[in-house]
């Protein structure tokens, strides 16, 4: 797994809340997002502003510490500041922030395994330069191709977790 330290600028977002355990309500939320997004044009159209936007999940609670059911995230995607709030979207913007990144390469049905494994890396002092978490930020998924157009053993997710 391919580990590096990142600065991130603020982004910003327009996202889908979801309420409930992350493996569920996630894949379900993209599916409304992507519709969305497509309906405006932000994908799959030959003015999109990129070939593959940015894509993330942020994960708003620790499965160690709240109910299952009560796990917030959210499913976003990059957006111009002339975006606003609607009745199907909230627009947001994630502060800029340092992060340890880790990269998974292989299918999204493998990143269960990816964070445990980011989680005990970090942990156990492996991780150049011992950064230390920071339990006030956001942790998140990048995903950095698209499913659509490639094969899932190719597809590359980055974890980031916040750091100070």
């Amino acid at each position: 797994m391919e580990v590096r330290i990142v600065d991130r600028p603020a982004t910003r977002l327009a996202c889908i809340r979801t309420v409930g355990p992350y493996w569920e309500v996630v894949g379900p939320a993209f599916d409304r997002l992507f519709d969305i997004a497509r309906a405006r044009g932000w994908i799959g159209s030959s003015d999109s502003t990129s070939a593959y936007p940015l894509i993330l999940a942020s994960y708003l609670d620790s499965p160690q510490h709240v109910p299952l059911s009560d796990l917030r995230a959210d499913v976003c995607i990059g957006v111009a500041d002339d975006v606003q709030t609607d009745e199907q979207l909230t627009v947001r913007v994630m502060p800029a922030a340092r992060y340890v990144v880790f990269s998974h390469i292989g299918p999204y049905a493998g990143l269960r395994d990816a964070w445990s494994q980011a989680h005990m890396l970090i942990h156990s002092g492996q991780v150049p330069g011992n950064p230390v978490l920071r339990h006030d930020g956001e942790c998140f998924e990048i995903y950095c191709n698209d499913p659509c157009i490639t094969a899932p053993e190719q597809l590359r997710t980055d974890i980031y977790l916040p750091i100070q």
